[in-house]
């Protein structure tokens, strides 16, 4: 018996590994390889942001009497739209007013040569009643005030307990 034929008598045509194929196999592998050492890269870079933001004084800077409720941090993502920075979140409670809070952290910060900003990371999201920004050498200090109704509101547990509830939040610029 022979090779199969295709009803006209005639082996079926196989078509060649030629240059294109060859070298388009390679071309997606080297790609592949690409992209998983640059996403090593981004993630350690991230990771190591991360570490960079913990690192600061300033991620421990609590208004005096203050407790911490939460600690978060999120690495930075990549997007359609762009991406996500990475950032280290505390929220806290404290039984000063927002007004104290907001004094001391305006003065700390100053001294320690943090600089107020005026950008889109000083807008209040929903959530908040007010929000302010510093920053110094790449890194944004954010400073917010959690709404104490609503939707986004703290639970009853908290908002019980402190009179103000807010968060800082480090992340590059």
């Amino acid at each position: 018996m022979g090779r199969s034929t295709a009803g006209n008598g005639r082996t079926p045509h196989r078509p060649e590994r030629g240059f294109a194929t060859r070298y388009g196999v390679f071309a997606l592998e080297l790609a592949v390889a690409i992209s998983v050492v640059v996403c090593a890269a981004a993630c350690s870079s991230s990771q190591d942001e991360l570490d960079e933001f913990r690192a600061l004084p300033e991620s421990e800077l609590f208004y005096p009497g203050s407790e911490v409720i939460t600690t978060s941090s999120r690495e930075s993502e990549r997007t359609f739209k762009g991406g996500i920075r990475a950032c280290y979140d505390v929220q806290l409670g404290s039984d000063a007013s927002v007004e104290e809070i907001e004094v001391f952290y305006g003065e700390e910060l100053s001294v320690r040569g943090w600089s107020r900003l005026l950008t889109t990371a000083a807008f209040r999201s929903t959530g908040e009643i007010d929000a302010e920004a510093w920053g110094k050498e790449g890194v944004v200090f954010r400073l917010s005030f959690r709404r104490r109704t609503g939707a986004l509101a703290p639970s009853p547990e908290l908002l019980d307990r402190y009179e103000s509830i807010y968060e800082i939040r480090l992340f590059a610029e």
